[in-house]
């Protein structure tokens, strides 16, 4: 209630800018390279940003109210920042991904239950590929059908959207984040107050670094 504009959500999206939401309920676009603020939403009132991602010249905000019990999918116009649709959602998302211009898929929490939901923009319906019996803690994308899910009960599975289906490769408790490195393949795990590099296809555990704190985030070092 103070007003400040922390930080609620941080997203690299298609177009290259980096779109972090904050608690004044806006959105704001920046240029990766100058740090320019060069894109602005205001977002519904009382709501706040959580994940975001761009789909053809749109702009798509999973956001949440204040009390973190109603969920939206706002959609906006990417260049001007405009609302143009707004979509209910049944889900705590965790976040998204742009599946193609008119769905995304979500990944979040429902019933003590993680579901990934195929999402159609324009007409805010959509259908469940999987669900898995515990919630979801992070989630990253391998390629462009491959994705790496961590659940809370410490599973980490690897979900196929083509075949709707997900195997577990392993188990690492206390997992908060998943992040892919592109140059060498391998998906860097914040677990505990540890980092691991793990092979997303079978979870072989190729390095691990103890930090000695609580890991919040891994974040690739991408200028190489």
């Amino acid at each position: 209630n103070s007003g400040i504009p922390w930080f609620t959500s941080l997203d690299l999206c298609a177009d290259g800018r980096y779109y972090v939401g904050s608690t004044d309920g806006s959105l704001r676009g920046y240029n990766a390279g100058t740090g320019a603020i060069e894109r602005v939403c205001a977002l519904a009132v009382n709501f706040r940003a959580k994940s975001a991602c761009i789909a053809d010249e749109q702009l798509l905000v999973a956001q949440v109210d204040q009390t973190g019990s109603t969920w939206r999918l706002g959609v906006y116009q990417a260049s001007s920042g405009a609302q143009t649709g707004e979509n209910a959602l049944e889900q705590a998302v965790v976040t998204m991904f742009r599946r193609d211009d008119a769905h995304v898929l979500l990944f979040g929490n429902q019933n003590g239950h993680g579901v990934v939901e195929d999402h159609d923009v324009g007409n805010g319906g959509g259908w469940e590929p999987y669900d898995w019996n515990s919630p979801i803690s992070a989630v990253e994308r391998v390629d462009a059908n491959t994705f790496l899910v961590a659940l809370e009960d410490g599973s980490l599975e690897r979900f196929t959207y083509s075949n709707a289906g997900s195997i577990l490769i392993g188990n690492i408790p206390d997992i908060s984040d998943l992040s892919l490195d592109p140059v060498s393949g391998l998906v860097y795990v914040a677990a505990g107050t540890s980092v691991l590099a793990i092979n997303p296809q079978n979870g072989q555990i190729a390095s691990s670094y103890n930090i000695g704190t609580p890991v919040r985030c891994a974040l690739p070092l991408l200028n190489r």
